[in-house]
């Protein structure tokens, strides 16, 4: 059971109550905080952006008001409070995940009383002077509580070794345990297990891969668009493929019938494709050329003789 705070999982507007005594019931003692984040009390410097706490930071405005009794109190968030995903007009989101912790913050710099010399003592200081003490070690009580310790009936305590300097655990064997803490030459030399939604840049795969998502089909056959395929049925398939088109006319777009000597492919536009034809039916023009045996008369008909190699439609 705590000593010095109070926790709220069920939101119910905007007060909440807690049955703790402090030195003052105010923003100075009593402190709120949703899910880690602090409300501003009007007292102590924040971070703005992170809500934390931080000497560098400013004092920012109250967003709550304290009132109580030695049995307790309540603290009521302001509805001009907004806060995503924390506050909305004042009333919190609060869940298991996402705790209002109200809790006392007694000071402990200086004393809450100061007695002199000859001075008349008051029940009301004594009890002051004593409640803050009192507070105080109630509250060390708590954050004691909720510190890391070591188990003094674990007779290898000392096996786990604390280093103030750079704050590291160290000494700590394999974890045997789901709720076991991991050593770093545990965690660099694990298996990875299932992995989901990670980004991997760069990542080096070696020797194979294998899964729902890796296929080996020799005929592509899913036609997937978020698969990948094998080397083997890659080289398979376009295997299969050349073996069925390795001739011309087995290309889509040529159609040969009896082909004869000399014949050539001339594209027809009626039926849209490459058909064989005789060079007159290709409309090909012919040279016709005789041997005068004269070498000059020879050279100047084969310079002056256009060759047609390319069939027109």
């Amino acid at each position: 059971m705590a000593l010095s705070y109070q926790e709220h999982t069920t939101a119910n507007g905007t007060a909440y109550a807690y049955s703790f005594d402090a030195v003052s019931h105010d923003t100075t003692n009593i402190k709120v905080t949703i899910g880690g984040k602090h409300l501003f009390d009007g007292v102590r410097k924040y971070n703005t952006g992170t809500r934390l706490p931080d000497d560098t930071g400013s004092v920012q405005s109250a967003e709550y008001t304290v009132s109580g009794t030695s049995s307790g109190g309540t603290i009521t968030i302001l509805t001009s409070v907004n806060i995503t995903g924390i506050v909305s007009s004042g009333v919190p989101t609060l869940s298991t995940s996402q705790v209002m912790r109200i809790s006392r913050l007694t000071n402990r710099t200086t004393a809450e009383v100061s007695f002199s010399s000859d001075s008349v003592l008051t029940d009301t200081d004594l009890n002051t002077s004593a409640n803050q003490a009192r507070f105080l070690s109630l509250e060390a009580v708590d954050r004691a509580d909720e510190s890391i310790s070591l188990d003094a009936n674990d007779t290898t305590q000392f096996n786990v070794q604390i280093s103030g300097v750079d704050k590291r655990i160290f000494g700590v064997a394999n974890p045997t345990n789901s709720n076991d803490v991991a050593n770093k030459n545990y965690v660099d030399t694990a298996s990875l297990g299932t992995l989901t939604g990670p980004t991997i840049t760069s990542p080096v795969l070696n020797t194979s891969v294998s899964g729902t998502a890796i296929l080996d089909e020799d005929d592509m056959n899913s036609d997937s668009n978020t698969k990948l395929a094998t080397q083997q049925s890659i080289k398979a398939y376009v295997a299969t493929q050349i073996a069925t088109v390795n001739e011309i006319n087995e290309l889509l777009d040529v159609t040969i019938t009896s082909a004869g000597d000399n014949e050539v492919l001339a594209y027809d536009n009626s039926t849209s494709k490459f058909i064989n034809q005789t060079p007159t039916e290709a409309g090909l023009a012919t040279i016709t050329h005789s041997d005068t045996g004269d070498a000059t008369t020879e050279a100047n008909a084969l310079s002056n003789s256009i060759v047609f190699s390319i069939a027109l439609g």
